[in-house]
């Protein structure tokens, strides 16, 4: 009787230890930084982008902004992760402008040291140049200010952002404003009428959307919790076994 309780007791011990290892292997790989590729020099995201000590998963989205994040023209939306907006009603700002600014650093410090030379994405094959991480509307002030990192002529991603009034109408976006939209490939032309809902219903870019990674820890937790319960079971069947 003692020696099989000796023997599950080390069979029980050498599972959850072998699961601790795992699940910290696992954490570990899942918590590494890396660039997705859909040929040489193409990046369509990033794994594990560092922003200020959270992680975030980056994918590369071509399309306008209302069918990547929502359309913050409605209420009841949430801004994504490096988006805020400001208006005289409750929706107040999530993020400061040196946050989204930093997620910018990030994607470009990457994409250099990864040696890619167009953002792509994944689903439609769509490249570009650029990208823009995100922004912050003011429908106090009028403006919205847009955060992006673009390839310049030496061939180094670089962070830029730019700040549009839309007070009464693009009529009165400012010539560094037309010409950095301009620039992404947006064509001011279809926009009827030509307001900032449309803005983000009608103008197709390309956006890097970034999803929170679970910590570490997290990832760990849910593992030994899942080894737990296996080697209790396994204990429970060895009892009725015996």
């Amino acid at each position: 009787m003692i020696n099989k309780r000796l023997a599950s007791l080390l069979t029980v011990t050498t599972s959850f230890t072998l699961l601790m290892l795992s699940g910290m292997f696992g954490a570990s790989r899942a918590n590494a930084v890396s660039i997705n590729y859909s040929t040489p020099g193409v990046a369509t995201g990033i794994n594990s982008l560092d922003v200020n000590g959270q992680k975030y998963d980056v994918d590369f989205v071509y399309g306008t902004f209302a069918d990547v994040f929502g359309n913050p023209m409605q209420s009841g939306w949430t801004p994504p992760n490096f988006s805020g907006f400001t208006s005289n009603s409750s929706r107040q700002p999530n993020i400061s402008s040196t946050t989204i600014q930093d997620a910018v650093n990030a994607v470009t410090n990457q994409l250099n040291a990864g040696s890619s030379n167009q953002v792509a994405d994944a689903n439609s094959g769509t490249q570009r140049n650029y990208f823009v991480t995100g922004g912050l509307v003011d429908d106090v002030a009028d403006t919205v200010q847009v955060f992006y990192g673009e390839l310049n002529n030496q061939g180094q991603w670089i962070s830029k952002d730019v700040t549009c009034n839309y007070g009464s109408g693009f009529s009165n976006l400012s010539p560094q404003c037309i010409q950095t939209l301009v620039s992404f490939g947006v064509n001011l032309n279809p926009l009827n009428p030509p307001n900032l809902n449309n803005l983000f219903t009608q103008t197709e870019v390309m956006f890097a959307k970034a999803e929170s990674v679970p910590e570490p820890i997290t990832i760990l937790g849910t593992v030994l919790a899942g080894g737990m319960g296996v080697a209790i079971k396994r204990k429970q069947k060895n009892k009725t076994a015996a």
